[in-house]
């Protein structure tokens, strides 16, 4: 039963479309905050320019988001996402389905006027049937 949750929720779309928002969030971030991997030497000149916001970036690890944990994690659980929504769907068209009642079956389930209706329904349908082979 546990096993079936954490597939649920690893498969469900919810989960994708908020990791998904995170990364854009993520990417964000890096595009205003200077990347200390890409900026190499030149990262000293924002931490002179700009002592407090840098010293904030620093402590929370916005000055590498891309090299950083977060990013990891956030990447390895979106693939692991997609994996078993994909995996999910394969399975589910491989396993045969359970055949349905046939029309007839079902009508008498019905009572009353609705049991006619599905008489009819019966009537038409082979009726279209017989058609469609006549042709």
């Amino acid at each position: 039963m546990r096993a079936s949750r954490v597939v649920a929720w690893l498969s469900s779309a919810k989960l994708a479309a908020w990791l998904i928002g995170t990364y854009i969030l993520m990417n964000v971030i890096s595009f205003i905050v200077p990347q200390r991997s890409y900026l190499g030497t030149s990262f000293g000149r924002f931490v002179e320019d700009y002592p407090v916001w840098s010293r904030v970036a620093v402590a929370l690890g916005l000055d590498h988001i891309f090299a950083g944990w977060p990013m990891a994690v956030v990447t390895s659980l979106l693939a692991l996402n997609v994996t078993v929504c994909t995996v999910r769907r394969i399975l589910d068209r491989r396993l045969p389905r359970r055949p349905s009642a046939p029309r007839s079956a079902r009508s008498a389930a019905l009572s009353g006027e609705w049991r006619c209706v599905g008489a009819y329904l019966d009537e038409a349908q082979s009726l279209l049937i017989a058609k469609r082979r006549h042709i």
